[in-house]
C-alpha cells in the first residue's frame, strides 16, 4: 500500500504572513518540507487551515515557495552609513540601486522553476488597472483532508501549531473516521521543563496542547537524543505509553535563502577579528554570560588583544535588564556590537568573516547555530548543556554556561589566540561533514514505513 504523507504547515504560513524572516522552527519546517517534496519516491501533500479554521485543506508547495520569495511590506534596505553631501547622496543612491537590483537578480536565479511558473500565473491573472493579489493572500480553494485522505495515511506536524486549541479534536476525528495515523516532530519541551524562561501564556498553551495531543500520537520524531530522552521521561511522568521508540532525525547544517531581499551592509568589526553569537536575545540564550566574559577580558587584557563580540539577532524577552546594562557600559566601548535581525545573506557574510562563533545557551533541543557555524567552516565555543554537545561533537570547545570562571577560562584562552583558532578552523573545514536536509526527509519516510502498519 502506498501511504500518503500529509504535512500540516499552517503554523509556517501564519508566521510568514506576519514576520519578515522565519524563526528556527519555521526554518526546519521549510527545509524538511522542501526535501520531502523533492524526493521522487515520496507521496507528499501539504495542508493548511481554511479561513473558518475548522478543517485542513490542501495547498500546493509552489504556493508556499511563493510566500518565501515575496518581500513583506515594511522591509527596507539600509545604508551602512550616512553620506555628507547631495552629490555623494545621489551617487550613493544610484550605486545602491544597482547593487540591490543585482542582488535581487542573483536571488531570483535560485528560485525553483515551478515557483517561478506559479508567480507568473499570479501576474498573468491580474486585471489591468487592478492591483494583483499578493501571493500571501491564499484562497480557500484546496480540498479538505476529510475528503482527500485515505485509510493508512499519515498526518505529520513538523512545526508548532500549539495555539490551535481544537487540534486534538481534529486529529481524533481523522484517526477515528478516516483511520489515519498521526505523527509529531518535537523540537523541545522547554515550556514544560523550564517555564522560567518562557512567557506564562506560552507555557500554558504549550502544556495544554501537548497534554491533549500526545495520547493521540502514533509516531514521534525528535531533533536530538537529548530531546528524545526528555520526551520519554515526560511520557512516563504523564502516565502515558510511548506508541513506539522516539526517532531522532539528522538535522541539516545549513539553510536555503528564503527571500529575494537585497542585504543591508551592517557596520561590523574588522573581518576575521570578531566572535559571532547568532540568536534572538533572550534569557535562555545566556547573552549575559557572554557580556560578563567580555567585560572581564576588557578589565584584564589589552584592548587590541580582544576580538569584538557581535550579537546577531532581534531583541527578545526577559532581557530588559541586560540591555540596560549594555547601554550603561557603552557596549564596552564597541567591543560588543548588535546586528538586529540580519538577513540570510548578512548571516552568510557574518559567518564568512568571523574568527569563530559562540553559543552559551542554557538549554536547547538541538543547536542550529552550532551546526550552521560548523557548516560554514567556522568553529564554535559551546555550552556543555542539553543537546549542544550532540550538535558540536568533536569540533567544538565546551564550557559550563552557569560558571563564569570556567566560561572565561575556555573562551578567553581561545579567542585571544589567533594561531590556535586558525588551526581549529582548519580541522573543522577538513574533517567536518555537513548534513543535508534530505537525510531528515529519508529518515521520516523510512521510519513511517517501519513503525506504522
Amino acid at each position: 500500500m502506498t501511504r500518503t504523507l500529509w504535512l500540516d504547515i499552517e503554523d509556517l504560513l501564519h508566521h510568514l504572513r506576519h514576520h519578515s524572516r522565519p524563526s528556527g522552527i519555521q526554518r526546519v519546517v521549510i527545509e524538511i518540507s522542501r526535501a520531502l517534496h523533492a524526493d521522487p519516491n515520496a507521496q507528499i501533500r501539504f495542508l493548511r487551515r481554511n479561513q473558518k479554521q475548522d478543517d485542513l485543506i490542501t495547498i500546493d508547495w509552489p504556493e508556499v515557495e511563493a510566500l518565501l520569495y515575496t518581500p513583506k511590506e515594511g522591509q527596507v534596505t539600509e545604508r551602512a552609513a550616512p553620506v555628507p553631501d547631495g552629490k555623494q547622496e545621489s551617487q550613493s543612491e544610484l550605486l545602491g540601486l544597482l547593487q540591490n537590483q543585482l542582488a535581487v537578480i542573483k536571488e531570483i536565479s535560485k528560485v525553483p522553476y515551478e515557483t517561478v511558473k506559479f508567480l507568473n500565473r499570479k501576474i498573468a491573472n491580474a486585471t489591468a488597472g487592478r492591483r494583483a493579489s499578493r501571493p500571501t493572500e491564499i484562497q480557500d480553494d484546496g480540498i479538505s483532508i476529510r475528503e482527500a485522505a485515505a485509510p493508512g495515511d499519515l498526518l505529520l506536524v513538523l512545526g508548532s501549531p500549539w495555539h490551535y486549541s481544537d487540534y486534538a479534536s481534529l486529529v481524533r476525528t481523522l484517526r477515528d473516521k478516516k483511520r489515519m495515523y498521526f505523527g509529531l516532530l518535537i523540537h523541545d519541551l522547554i515550556p514544560i521543563l523550564h517555564p522560567e524562561w518562557c512567557d506564562p501564556g506560552v507555557t500554558r498553551t504549550f502544556t495544554q496542547w501537548h497534554d491533549s495531543i500526545l495520547p493521540l500520537t502514533d509516531i514521534i520524531f525528535a531533533n536530538s537524543r537529548s530531546t528524545a530522552k526528555d520526551i520519554e521521561n515526560h511520557y512516563i511522568k504523564s502516565g502515558l505509553s510511548l506508541p513506539c521508540p522516539v526517532t531522532v532525525l539528522p538535522f541539516g547544517s545549513s539553510f536555503s535563502p528564503p527571500s529575494v531581499l537585497p542585504p543591508r551592509v551592517p557596520a561590523l568589526a574588522d573581518a576575521g577579528n570578531y566572535v559571532l553569537f547568532v540568536s534572538t536575545i533572550e534569557a535562555r540564550k545566556n547573552h549575559e554570560l557572554a557580556f560578563r566574559v567580555w567585560r572581564r577580558m576588557t578589565e584584564q587584557l589589552p584592548a587590541e588583544n580582544i576580538p569584538t563580540l557581535v550579537f546577531a539577532g532581534r531583541v527578545g524577552w526577559l532581557v530588559a535588564d541586560l540591555m540596560q546594562q549594555l547601554d550603561n557600559a557603552h557596549w564596552l566601548k564597541g567591543k560588543i556590537r548588535l546586528v538586529t535581525s540580519p538577513s540570510d545573506e548578512e548571516l552568510e557574510s557574518l559567518y564568512a568573516n568571523c574568527l569563530c562563533s559562540l553559543f552559551p545557551s542554557f538549554f536547547e533541543g538541538w543547536g542550529l547555530p552550532v551546526t550552521e557555524s560548523l557548516g560554514f567552516g567556522k568553529p564554535c565555543l559551546v555550552a556543555n548543556s542539553s543537546a549542544l554537545p550532540e550538535a558540536g561533537g568533536e569540533f567544538s570547545y565546551y564550557f559550563n554556561p552557569r560558571d563564569i570562571s570556567d566560561a572565561y577560562e575556555v573562551i578567553s584562552s581561545i579567542v585571544t589566540d589567533p594561531v590556535r583558532v586558525a588551526e581549529w578552523a582548519l580541522t573543522v573545514k577538513t574533517h567536518y561533514s555537513p548534513v543535508t536536509w534530505s537525510a531528515a526527509a529519508k529518515k521520516i519516510l523510512t521510519s513511517s514505513s517501519s513503525f506504522l502498519p
